[in-house]
Protein backbone atom coordinates (compact mmCIF):
# COMPACT_ATOMS: atom_id res chain seq x y z
CA UNK A 1 0.00 0.00 0.00
CA UNK A 2 1.29 3.43 -0.91
CA UNK A 3 -0.16 6.23 1.20
CA UNK A 4 -3.83 5.20 1.28
CA UNK A 5 -4.00 3.63 -2.19
CA UNK A 6 -3.99 -0.19 -2.18
CA UNK A 7 -1.86 -1.86 -4.88
CA UNK A 8 -2.54 -5.35 -6.22
CA UNK A 9 -2.02 -7.45 -9.35
CA UNK A 10 -5.02 -9.23 -10.88
CA UNK A 11 -4.55 -12.97 -10.62
CA UNK A 12 -1.88 -12.81 -7.94
CA UNK A 13 -4.03 -14.24 -5.14
CA UNK A 14 -3.57 -17.93 -6.00
CA UNK A 15 -0.15 -18.56 -7.56
CA UNK A 16 1.68 -21.77 -8.47
CA UNK A 17 5.48 -21.44 -8.81
CA UNK A 18 7.98 -23.91 -10.25
CA UNK A 19 11.68 -23.15 -9.82
CA UNK A 20 14.62 -25.17 -11.14
CA UNK A 21 18.29 -24.40 -10.54
CA UNK A 22 21.80 -25.67 -10.96
CA UNK A 23 25.20 -24.91 -9.44
CA UNK A 24 28.54 -25.93 -10.91
CA UNK A 25 32.03 -25.71 -9.44
CA UNK A 26 34.30 -25.32 -12.48
CA UNK A 27 37.52 -25.20 -10.41
CA UNK A 28 38.63 -24.03 -6.94
CA UNK A 29 38.12 -20.37 -7.92
CA UNK A 30 35.16 -20.38 -10.33
CA UNK A 31 31.52 -21.22 -9.61
CA UNK A 32 28.57 -20.85 -12.00
CA UNK A 33 24.90 -20.96 -11.03
CA UNK A 34 21.52 -20.35 -12.56
CA UNK A 35 17.83 -20.82 -12.07
CA UNK A 36 14.59 -20.62 -14.00
CA UNK A 37 11.19 -19.95 -12.46
CA UNK A 38 7.65 -19.83 -13.82
CA UNK A 39 4.64 -18.49 -11.91
CA UNK A 40 1.06 -19.16 -12.98
CA UNK A 41 -2.05 -17.63 -11.43
CA UNK A 42 -5.71 -17.06 -12.08
CA UNK A 43 -6.91 -14.37 -14.52
CA UNK A 44 -4.07 -15.37 -16.91
CA UNK A 45 -1.35 -14.11 -14.53
CA UNK A 46 2.11 -15.24 -15.72
CA UNK A 47 5.66 -14.41 -14.67
CA UNK A 48 8.87 -15.97 -15.98
CA UNK A 49 12.40 -15.35 -14.68
CA UNK A 50 15.84 -16.65 -15.55
CA UNK A 51 18.92 -15.78 -13.51
CA UNK A 52 22.57 -16.63 -14.23
CA UNK A 53 25.51 -15.96 -11.96
CA UNK A 54 29.27 -16.24 -11.78
CA UNK A 55 31.32 -16.25 -8.60
CA UNK A 56 35.10 -15.96 -8.80
CA UNK A 57 37.21 -16.33 -5.64
CA UNK A 58 40.61 -14.62 -5.53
Amino acid sequence: MMDTTPISIDGSRHIFELKLGIEAKINNNLNLWGNFSQELGNKEYRDTQAILGVKYLF
